[in-house]
């Protein structure tokens, strides 16, 4: 497997030049299992998602994301990577009676790691607005 970068640059009014570098990789044995998943369930920003996917001895990946659109649509999207390439399905239905975004909820994620137990954490809503406020959002 290699791995290309392309880089367009130009000095000045010279014309543009062409950089690449090629970096080669190469594999060095059997695929290695793994899995992993996490789920976000944002009240204050009416956001849900979801994600999971594995990867079995002989290197199939298969997994699949949904989340819920800001029209009530969830979206789930399904694929399958193997040496046929990568195929992927996606699903769209309502999602009636999910509830509306709510500024005095709270925030909830997830996640689910290879060889780890799920982790999880939630905000209340002043302690997500104290967050944004530090990262400068």
């Amino acid at each position: 497997m290699a791995i290309v970068t392309t880089l367009l640059t130009s000095q000045g009014s010279a014309a543009p030049q062409l950089l690449r570098q090629d970096n080669i990789i190469e594999e060095t044995g059997p695929p290695i299992p793994y899995s992993f998943s996490y789920t976000i369930r944002d009240e204050i920003n009416g956001v849900l998602m979801a994600r999971i996917e594995e990867q079995d001895e002989e290197g199939v990946v298969r997994g699949s994301y949904t989340y819920v659109r800001p029209d009530g649509i969830i979206t789930t999207t399904s694929y399958v990577a193997d040496k046929d390439g990568f195929r992927s399905e996606t699903r769209e239905e309502s999602a009636g009676g999910l509830e509306k975004p709510n500024p005095n909820g709270s925030v909830q994620v997830y996640v689910k790691m290879p060889d780890a137990e799920e982790y999880g954490y939630q905000f209340t809503a002043q302690e997500y607005k104290d967050i944004l406020k530090e990262a400068a959002f």
